[in-house]
């Protein structure tokens, strides 16, 4: 579940924003969401980390 679910988003948010990068970004945000949330951060590398936090700064 951990990763179907930012799969999913990522789908549906590329259609909904019509813009890929904006899709991508918001899957990589969920991503570290929802592992983070699922007690499962250490699976997840620190550049994910680093690049999650630039998309949000973004």
């Amino acid at each position: 579940m951990s990763a179907g679910l930012p799969a999913f988003l990522t789908i549906v948010a590329i259609p909904l924003t019509f813009d890929v990068a904006n899709g991508v970004s918001f899957g990589m945000i969920t991503t570290c969401a929802v592992k983070v949330l699922a007690g499962r951060a250490r699976q997840v590398s620190p550049v994910v980390y680093a690049v999650a936090a630039l998309l949000l700064a973004r």
